[in-house]
């Protein structure tokens, strides 16, 4: 099992977390430093190849992990939770991880005029956007503990965390979203967290 990645990105980093958790062995392929030949069956990145598959939505990617590695879950037994753990991570894949994608600043800039700083506006905006609604989330359910969904770690932090420390590094301050703040800094004190969030 390969992981392709073309730089180290929230949607790369959460695929690693997942593996991490799971005890998986990985096997990281960085195309950006240009060494490795691209699999013609890879066209988008990130890309987890396994023999027999290619798959590049993340969300299909963190399902087939859960599937094929389900002594280590990710996703709670009970049916109600897990849909709600597979919705909190929709809204994060729907508010937040199309910021990753270089189509998103290039039309801003090419197509709308949009400068640097405009484009970081915007962002700033989508970023408070999301996570307020995140922030929801978790302060209206009974179910938000230690992590989104309880005293386990589920997909839902791994989707979340890589998220939270791109906006750190954006600028964005955090201590409005408490409940996410909290979280996140749960899942930073994790061996195994630290160790891939280390690597990247």
């Amino acid at each position: 099992m390969k992981l392709y990645i073309s730089s180290v990105t929230p949607v790369s980093v959460m695929i690693r977390l997942v593996m991490a958790a799971k005890q998986l062995d990985q096997e990281i392929i960085n195309l950006s430093a240009g060494r490795d030949e691209v699999p013609s069956r890879v066209k988008e990145l990130p890309s987890l190849v396994t023999d027999d598959l290619c798959l590049a939505q993340p969300l299909a990617i963190l399902e087939y992990l859960e599937e094929c590695y389900s002594d280590m879950a990710l996703y709670p037994a009970d049916i109600a939770q897990r849909a709600a753990v597979r919705s909190f991570v929709h809204v994060i894949a729907r508010d937040l991880l199309h910021w990753e994608h270089s189509l998103s600043s290039r039309y801003m800039e090419q197509e709308l005029g949009m400068d640097k700083a405009s484009q970081r506006d915007w962002l700033m905006l989508c970023l408070k956007e999301g996570f307020s609604h995140l922030e929801h989330l978790l302060a209206t359910q009974a179910r938000t503990g230690t992590y989104c969904f309880g005293e386990q770690v589920t997909v839902a932090d791994l989707a979340l965390l890589p998220q939270v420390l791109f906006a750190r590094k954006a600028g964005l301050s955090m201590h409005t979203y408490p409940h996410i703040e909290r979280i996140c800094d749960n899942c930073l004190e994790l061996e195994w967290c630290q160790r891939i969030l280390g690597d990247s």
